[in-house]
């Protein structure tokens, strides 16, 4: 009975043991055959949570080797940034040249509104440079004077006496006035100076065929002389430098002309010596005279405003003078040193004055009202026939203006 008893439970036992799963865990006999939906689902879960740590552990990798492949490139290439921002400053320079050939502002060599000390010494540059290639080689020198300074008082027309050389030689003008470059930061200028300059040769290399001038504005308030200059004043040294090496670098290209303008000449010996030699000559420009002011009264007349009737027609004709008032108002302006920027101001000053007039008379006669409105066109046409740009404005303006460039101390 006992071991019957035995029996049975022994046996009872290692059913039961057959009912566990392989991990330990017990299954019912009769649902071995089909496993627990919670257990598939965890295992579709761990499945995805693995594929995305994959993929996150692939993109890390690229990542992490890109930034290797760029320090490795940045090590071995430590030009490359360089190159690729002075291909964009060189672009960005390049859009600064102006064709000067399509300027009608500015004038021949020739013109009476130019001083003959002036144009006598660009004619010599002009046919130098214009001189056929059989007379050259005949000569055995090919290189012309390439490198000017003018020097004049202030609104006297020293930039656009550059701009009218650099036409007469068909080049293409850029203008920099010296004091942009200087910096609050000490060395910042120098490095200023010798980029613009680099940019520049890049060009004038790339376009051999090409004619280039480079007009430098305020020239003396970086040149200055190394001998004033104390041990304290190393970064004006580095500036002086900046300024020689760059223009022994450009100087040296057949198709550039510099032109340096400053308040101060060569002799002055406010500008450095090792500069000051580096160009030919000091052409200083003179206070236009009378006639000068007179042509360039016309040019800028021309220039702004285009109804010419008001300036010449049937019954009127400003430049005939008949009863002296514009020699009297040309007198006045060569008396106080008047230069043509002055004209160019004078000019605009006096067309306003000429617009407020005609417009307050209209209103009061009742051709037009207040807001600009015609009331009587008939009478406003014929009113207008009759109007004309008279000397008293530009008197008027020469008053108002106040001092003269010529008369700022």
């Amino acid at each position: 009975m006992l071991n019957s008893i035995s029996s049975t439970r022994t046996i009872n036992f290692k059913s039961n043991e057959s009912e566990l799963s392989n991990n330990g865990a017990y299954t019912s006999s009769v649902s071995s055959s089909k496993p627990d939906v919670v257990e598939i689902s965890t295992a579709k879960k761990k499945q995805k949570n693995n594929e995305k740590w994959a993929k996150v552990s692939i993109i890390a990798q690229v990542v992490l080797a890109i930034g290797c492949l760029s320090m490795v490139g940045l090590a071995l290439c430590p030009n490359l940034i360089n190159k690729i921002t002075s291909r964009g400053s060189i672009k960005k320079l390049q859009k600064e040249f102006v064709d000067l050939s399509k300027d009608k502002g500015i004038v021949d060599i020739d013109d009476p509104s130019l001083a003959k000390s002036f144009q006598e010494w660009a004619k010599e540059i002009v046919d130098g440079a214009k001189t056929p290639k059989v007379i050259n080689d005949f000569i055995g020198n090919e290189s012309t004077p390439n490198m000017v300074f003018m020097s004049g008082g202030s609104g006297v027309g020293k930039t656009y006496n550059a701009d009218v050389l650099l036409k007469a030689l068909g080049a293409q003008r850029i203008k920099r006035q010296f004091s942009n470059y200087s910096s609050k930061y000490i060395g910042e200028t120098s490095v200023n100076l010798t980029k613009f300059f680099d940019d520049f040769d890049k060009i004038l290399e790339k376009n051999p065929n090409k004619k280039y001038g480079m007009v430098l504005d305020e020239f003396e308030t970086l040149a200055h002389n190394i001998e004033e200059l104390s041990s304290k004043d190393n970064h004006l040294k580095e500036n002086r430098t900046a300024i020689l090496n760059g223009l022994d670098k450009i100087r040296k290209r057949p198709n550039v002309y510099i032109v340096a303008t400053s308040n101060v000449p060569l002799e002055s010996g406010s500008i450095d010596k090792a500069i000051a030699r580096r160009f030919g000559k000091n052409i200083e420009i003179e206070y236009p005279n009378k006639e000068a002011l007179k042509s360039s009264l016309k040019i800028q007349l021309d220039n702004q405003m285009k109804n010419k009737k008001l300036v010449k027609n049937d019954n009127f004709d400003l430049f005939k003078d008949e009863n002296g008032e514009l020699n009297v108002f040309l007198e006045n302006l060569v008396d106080r040193k008047g230069g043509h920027g002055d004209v160019e101001n004078i000019v605009r000053e006096a067309i306003n004055k000429l617009r407020i007039d005609i417009n307050n008379t209209a209103i009061q006669l009742g051709y037009l009202d207040k807001n600009g409105n015609i009331l009587n066109k008939p009478a406003l046409d014929k009113y207008l026939e009759g109007q004309s740009f008279k000397v008293k404005y530009l008197q008027e303006a020469l008053d108002k203006i106040g001092k003269l460039a010529g008369e700022v101390k």
